[in-house]
């Protein structure tokens, strides 16, 4: 009997040691210098010298990315069997990361989210990406946002066609020159949010390809990328696009900008638009549809160098804020705003400020009852002779610091020359003469 049930213990021994050698767990090893970190995928956990992290769930930002020292991360061999389900921030934040080792190693077949993956990684020059198996991925947020010294990066291997979010993807690559992404599928994509902002040495891109039927918000989507000089857009679907706000913001050296598809009819927010845009001597926007926008504050900002402007079909029964919507168009020798509802704008602070150009402003069809700031409204319209308003709609009940402060050849109705010391709100009614001095003429 004993040497039966010797026997039986040998053989429960012998099957249960295999299932031990076989248990595995995805991890990394901080060294003990904090300078390299080691992804493994085995049952030497234990055994390994420095500080072990296991690989943590989806959302969850991994513990060594607090570490300052680290310069290098490496993929073990035996990494090449694991099978994450998330890469989200695992370099992020490691500012002085200058290499990563073994990216053959890491199989990314069943990775659903990549956001933050290498932001802010300051110091990466490289990175070899063509292995990566992204046909999973979902979120490409921040995926690569801050990476300054990067100077090339080749994604043509990457299946996009399940990710719905690619927000801040590539803000602040300012080393990339070049960026081709003719093998991006983004049918899927929701969000294309500060997607190229602050790429400031970007020369070309290419987004013919993009479809963008289900894209909602496009904000910041190149703001500062100040050395593209051609930017064609007149391949991308903008129907469900809600949020146009600061989309070529900083675009200083644009000249040449085709939006002839842009279908703007759901977009709410143009502010800022095209603020800065000072290259920019022609700009179709005749086809925008502007009925639904809320908000065109600083949409023309800085946009130096255009002389015409069709706004004329501008529908705006909607709008609320149009503050300096066109400061500093110094080049604009006329503008059409026949078509513009202000009845429920209550802010046009410094609207024409810096509109250099300008000779007459018909503003006959400006409700301004619910306009109650317009503080440098007329500031440096230095060539401004006449401003026609509608007595029935133009409300002199508001706030107007130095509204005309500038405007030298203005001259009102009755005569009234501009006198650098009578520059408030309170001139900013129609011209009464010397018993009741104002600027304004009437119109209706």
């Amino acid at each position: 009997m004993k040497h039966i049930f010797i026997g039986f213990l040998s053989l429960v021994f012998l099957f249960a040691k295999p299932m031990f050698t076989l248990a595995k767990d995805a991890y990394a090893v901080m060294s003990p210098d904090s300078t390299t970190l080691t992804f493994y995928y085995d049952s030497k956990k234990t055994m390994r010298k420095g500080t072990a992290y296991m690989l943590d769930a989806i959302d969850s930002i991994p513990a060594w990315t607090s570490n300052s020292c680290l310069t290098t991360v490496t993929f073990d061999k035996s990494f090449k069997s694991a099978r994450p389900t998330s890469c989200a921030y695992w370099f992020a934040g490691l500012r002085n990361l200058t290499k990563i080792e073994g990216l053959n190693n890491l199989d990314t077949s069943d990775v659903c989210d990549m956001r933050y993956m290498f932001f802010r990684c300051y110091h990466l020059s490289e990175l070899n990406l063509k292995g990566f198996n992204t046909s999973n991925v979902k979120n490409m947020d921040w995926m690569f946002r801050d990476c300054v010294e990067l100077k090339e990066l080749d994604l043509s291997s990457f299946d996009t066609k399940n990710v719905t979010r690619m927000s801040n993807m590539f803000f602040g690559c300012r080393g990339l020159t070049t960026l081709d992404l003719k093998s991006f599928n983004t049918s899927s994509v929701k969000s294309m949010n500060g997607m190229f902002s602050e790429c400031k040495k970007l020369i070309s891109l290419n987004l013919s390809g993009f479809n963008t039927l289900n894209v909602t918000d496009m904000y910041f989507m190149f703001y500062r990328c100040s050395s593209l000089k051609n930017l064609d857009l007149g391949s991308l679907d903008t129907s469900n696009v809600k949020n146009m706000g600061a989309m070529f913001a900083g675009c200083c050296d644009l000249s040449s900008l085709n939006l002839s598809s842009f279908n703007t009819s759901n977009v709410k927010d143009m502010s800022a638009m095209f603020d800065g845009c000072c290259s920019l001597s022609n700009l179709d926007v005749s086809g925008f549809d502007t009925a639904n926008v809320t908000d065109m504050r600083r949409m023309f900002c800085g946009c130096s160098n255009l002389e015409n402007l069709d706004v004329s079909h501008f529908y705006t029964s909607k709008l609320r804020r149009m503050n300096y919507m066109f400061e500093n168009c110094a080049s604009l020798t006329s503008i059409d705003l026949g078509s513009f509802d202000t009845s429920d704008v209550f802010d046009m602070t410094g609207l024409f400020s810096g509109c250099k150009s300008l000779t007459i402003l018909d503003l006959s069809n400006f409700n301004t009852d619910k306009c109650h700031e317009r503080h440098w409204m007329l500031r440096d319209c230095c060539n401004l002779k006449s401003i026609y308003v509608n007595p029935k709609s133009w409300n002199s009940n508001f706030y107007g610091q130095e509204m005309f402060k500038g405007c030298e050849k203005l001259v009102g109705e009755n005569g009234t020359k501009y006198n650098p010391k009578m520059v408030g709100v309170e001139y900013a009614r129609i011209d009464g003469g010397k018993d009741n001095p104002g600027y304004l003429t009437a119109k209706e």
